[in-house]
C-alpha cells in the first residue's frame, strides 16, 4: 500500500511467519528474494509470497516453508469425538469445471523454438517462475531442485512421457537439451526411453547453462568492457593465488559466479584485479581505489550491523582486499585485522567446507606471512580448523594444509611472550613436521632436481614438483625448519660451542632458504611460491654472502615484482643495507 508520502510500504509481517526448516535448522536468517515489475532480483525478509530463500539456493537443497504455530493442550471431557458427517450434510458444489492440462510436450516444444500456441498463456501466467528457472533432462529418474514457494506456485509435478521423434536428445543444432546429453550415458537410446523435466535454481542453472530460459540474463547485472576485463583476468591468474591449495578452486569457479550477484565481492575483485593489470604504470591508484572505495561502502555497513549475517561472501571479498593490500610497499595491514577478527568471532568458517572454508585458508596463510615477518604470533584461534575435513583426508591438498598448519602451530609458538612454555611446544611440533616429511605421500617428491653450481651460474637449486600445492607445501616445511631452528633454545654451553651452534643455524638458514627460492623459480605455474620466497628473503635474505646468490636474489626479487606487482623496492633497498653492513665487518 501507499504512505502518506507517496511512498510504498509493506504489509505488516504475520507473527506466524518465520523462517524455512533448513534455516531454522541451521539457526541462520532467512532471506528470501523475488523480482520485481522491473524483474529486478531484490529481497524480502520474512515474507510469505516469496520463492526459495537465498542460502536453500546456495545450498541447492530443497527451502521447505512452515509457519510457526504451537498448540495448546486442551483437555475436552468427552473422550469419544464424532469424525463422521451427519446424514443431513449440506455440500457445497465448485463454481467452474476443473480442467488439467498436460503441457510436458508443448513445453518441449518451446524449448526446442517450435512455435507452440497452447503454451502461451501458461508463460504468461508463469513468466516470473520460468525467468529464473531452466529444465534438464535425466534418462532414469527426475533430479527436480524445486526452487518454488508453496504459496506461490503450486508444487511441481513430474512427467514421464515417451520419447518420440520430435524430442531431439542427440545435441543437433537446435535441439534445445543439447547442452545436456553428457547428464547421462543413455541420451541416444531407443525411443522408447522416457525423459524427466524439472524446474532447476539460478544456484544450479547459471544464466548461459544448457537451455535459455525465459529473461534469465536479468538476474545478473552486465559488465562493461573494462569490467570484463578485470574479471576475467582474476579467474586467469590472481584466483590461483587464493587457490594453491583447495583442489576445488573456489575463487577461480565461485567467487565470480557469486561477484555477479554481490556487488561487495565483486567491487573487492576489481580493485584486485585493477591493480595487478597496472602494475607496471606509474599512475595505478586510480581505478583500483575506487573500486576499493566502493567495496568498503558496501563492507562497513555489513560489518557495523550486529545483527547483519556475516556469511563467507563477506569473508571472501575482505581476504581479496587483504591481497589487495599486501601489493603496497608499506602493508597497513587493515584488512588483515578485519579476516582474524571474523574468523575468531564465526569459529566454524574454518571447518565448514566450501567456499567459508577456502577462505579461512587463505586468511590463514595471509596470517603466516604477517607473523613470519613481523616476528609476532598468530592472531588467528588455531582451533577453529580442528574439526576441518583436512586432517581426515588423506589426499596430497590435505597433507599441504597439514604443513600450511603445522607452520602455523610452530609460529604461535615460537613468537609468544612464555618462552620455557613454548620451547616443549615447538620440540611437540618439531616431531610432527618430522614425521610429515617422513610420511608424505610420494608425489611430493621431485621429478627434477639440479643442485647449486656456481660454475653453471645456477645460483638456486633447480627442483620441479608435480603441482602447485607440492610446491608450497615443500616451502612451508623448509621455513617450518628454519624457525624451528632458530627458535630452539639451545642448553647454555662453552663459548665456543655457542659459536659453533651460532654457525650450524647460519647453514640450516642459508641452505633450507637456497631451496625456498628454487622451488618458486622452478615452478613458473605456482606464482604463491615467488611470495613465499620473498616473505623469506625479508626475514633472512641477510645470510646470503655469495656474490652470485646476491644478484640471483636482486634479480628474483625485480622479476617478481614485475610478474605479480608487489612492491619490491623497499625490500631490496633494506638486503642491500644488511650486505653492505656485512661487508664493512
Amino acid at each position: 500500500m501507499n504512505g502518506s508520502d507517496g511512498t510504498v510500504s509493506r504489509e505488516k509481517r504475520s507473527r506466524l511467519v518465520t523462517g524455512c526448516q533448513g534455516c531454522r535448522e541451521r539457526h541462520l536468517k532467512c532471506r528470501r528474494y523475488m523480482l520485481n515489475h522491473d524483474y529486478k532480483l531484490i529481497l524480502y525478509k520474512g515474507d510469505t509470497n516469496t520463492p526459495s530463500c537465498l542460502r536453500c539456493i546456495t545450498a541447492n537443497i530443497e527451502c521447505v516453508r512452515s509457519v510457526n504455530v504451537r498448540f495448546k493442550k486442551f483437555n475436552d471431557g468427552n473422550k469419544e469425538l464424532d469424525l463422521t458427517f451427519p446424514e443431513d450434510q449440506t455440500w457445497t458444489e465448485s463454481g467452474n469445471i476443473t480442467q488439467f492440462y498436460n503441457e510436458t510436450q508443448d513445453l518441449i516444444r518451446y524449448y526446442q523454438g517450435k512455435d507452440v500456441s497452447p503454451l502461451n498463456n501458461f508463460l504468461d501466467i508463469h513468466s516470473r517462475v520460468l525467468s529464473i528457472s531452466g529444465c534438464y533432462v535425466d534418462n532414469d529418474r527426475a533430479h527436480s531442485k524445486d526452487c518454488t514457494d508453496h504459496e506461490l506456485v503450486p508444487q511441481q509435478e513430474q512427467y514421464t512421457v515417451p520419447m518420440s521423434e520430435d524430442v531431439n536428445l542427440s545435441g543437433e543444432p537446435g535441439s534445445g537439451f543439447s547442452a545436456y546429453r553428457d547428464h547421462s550415458e543413455q541420451s541416444t537410446t531407443q525411443a522408447s526411453t522416457p525423459i524427466s523435466i524439472g524446474i532447476l535454481s539460478p544456484a544450479v542453472v547459471g544464466p548461459n547453462d544448457g537451455i535459455e530460459s525465459i529473461d534469465n540474463q536479468n538476474m545478473i547485472i552486465t559488465l562493461t568492457d573494462r569490467e570484463a576485463v578485470l574479471m576475467r583476468n582474476f579467474i586467469e591468474k590472481m584466483a590461483l593465488w587464493a587457490d594453491i591449495s583447495d583442489m576445488q578452486r573456489h575463487f577461480e569457479t565461485e567467487v565470480p559466479r557469486r561477484a555477479l550477484y554481490q556487488p561487495v565481492l565483486r567491487f573487492a575483485i576489481f580493485a584486485f584485479s585493477s591493480r595487478h593489470i597496472n602494475r607496471s604504470t606509474n599512475d595505478d591508484s586510480t581505478e583500483s581505489l575506487q573500486y576499493h572505495n566502493k567495496c568498503l561502502q558496501l563492507l562497513i555497513p555489513k560489518l557495523s550491523e550486529l545483527n547483519e549475517e556475516i556469511n563467507e561472501d563477506i569473508l571472501a571479498a575482505i581476504a581479496i582486499l587483504r591481497q589487495y593490500e599486501e601489493m603496497d610497499d608499506y602493508d597497513s595491514r587493515c584488512h588483515l585485522i578485519g579476516t582474524t577478527k571474523l574468523l575468531n568471532s564465526i569459529s566454524t568458517f574454518g571447518s565448514s567446507g566450501g567456499l567459508g572454508e577456502a577462505a579461512a585458508w587463505l586468511c590463514l596463510r595471509q596470517d603466516i606471512y604477517v607473523s613470519l615477518v613481523s616476528q609476532q604470533p598468530l592472531r588467528m584461534h588455531l582451533e577453529n580448523f580442528h574439526n576441518s575435513k583436512t586432517f581426515r583426508n588423506n589426499d596430497d591438498v590435505s597433507w599441504a594444509n597439514k604443513m600450511v598448519f603445522l607452520l602455523a602451530k610452530i609460529l604461535s609458538y615460537a613468537f609468544s611472550i612464555d618462552q620455557e612454555y613454548n620451547t616443549t611446544h615447538l620440540h611437540e611440533v618439531s616431531y610432527e613436521v618430522d614425521e610429515w616429511s617422513r610420511l608424505k605421500p610420494p608425489t611430493f617428491n621431485p621429478i627434477r632436481f639440479l643442485p647449486q653450481n656456481k660454475q653453471d651460474k645456477r645460483a638456486f637449486p633447480e627442483i620441479w614438483l608435480l603441482s602447485p600445492f607440492h610446491v608450497i607445501a615443500l616451502q612451508y616445511y623448509h621455513i617450518a625448519k628454519v624457525v624451528l631452528a632458530v627458535s630452539v633454545q639451545q642448553p647454555k654451553v662453552s663459548g665456543y660451542e655457542n659459536l659453533r651452534h651460532g654457525r650450524r643455524i647460519e647453514k640450516i638458514v642459508h641452505d633450507n632458504l637456497l631451496i625456498i627460492l628454487g622451488l618458486a623459480l622452478s615452478n613458473s605455474a605456482a606464482e604463491n611460491t615467488l611470495f613465499t620466497a620473498r616473505h623469506a628473503l625479508s626475514v633472512w635474505g641477510g645470510v646470503f654472502r655469495d656474490t652470485l646468490e646476491r644478484e640471483a636474489t636482486l634479480s628474483f626479487l625485480i622479476t617478481m615484482e614485475n610478474r605479480t606487482g608487489w612492491k619490491a623496492g623497499e625490500l631490496i633497498n633494506t638486503l642491500k643495507k644488511q650486505w653492505d653492513e656485512d661487508i664493512d665487518m
